[in-house]
Order: structure tokens, then sequence, then C-alpha cells
């Protein structure tokens, strides 16, 4: 999360976060796991995030002003207006028990 907020707001690069956070940290991070209970067919890193944020700031996709706009939704877009992500399904709880 620094590291985006780094990127978005401060404008650093993938290679200056690399640079500050040191490549070796970096590495040593285990890859993103889906939740499911089958093998890992495409384990992401953070790098390949930052890479793809760089990617997504560059065409203007993602600004700061664009986490506003569905916050409070629990989605985001990934493409605007081509791509959505949304949660998960989960249960609703009832007072009691709030979301």
């Amino acid at each position: 999360m620094l590291a985006c907020y780094l990127m978005l707001i401060k404008k650093m690069s993938v290679k200056q976060i690399q640079s500050a956070f040191g490549q070796n940290y970096l590495n040593s991070l285990c890859p993103f796991r889906d939740a499911g209970i089958g093998r890992q067919d495409f384990p992401i890193t953070v790098i390949d995030v930052l890479r793809g944020l760089m990617i997504g700031i560059t065409y203007n996709w993602v600004t700061a002003d664009r986490f506003r706009e569905l916050s409070s939704l629990d989605c985001s877009w990934i493409v605007p207006r081509r791509i959505l992500a949304c949660a998960s399904p989960c249960q609703k709880f009832s007072k009691e028990y709030p979301s």
C-alpha cells in the first residue's frame, strides 16, 4: 500500500520504489495467492502490481480522485468503464453483527 501511495501521490517510479525498499526485500515477499483451493497458476508479485499501477497512471486510468468515486461501494474500476473489479459475495449480517 505504501508503494502504491508513493507512486500515485508522490509520483515515484517503479525503479525508485525498488531502490527505496530494496530489491531483495521486495523479492522476499510472497506472491499473491487467490483464496481458492486449486493450484496457483498465476502468482502476482508486488513488482507486477506496481508495474500495472504505473500503466494505469500513464493512461490516466488511475488517479487519486478515481478512488474516491467508488469509495462507498466494494468495487474498483480496473480499466475505466470497461473492467470493474468487485468484492467476492458474502453473507449479510444482522444488525447485531454489522459487516
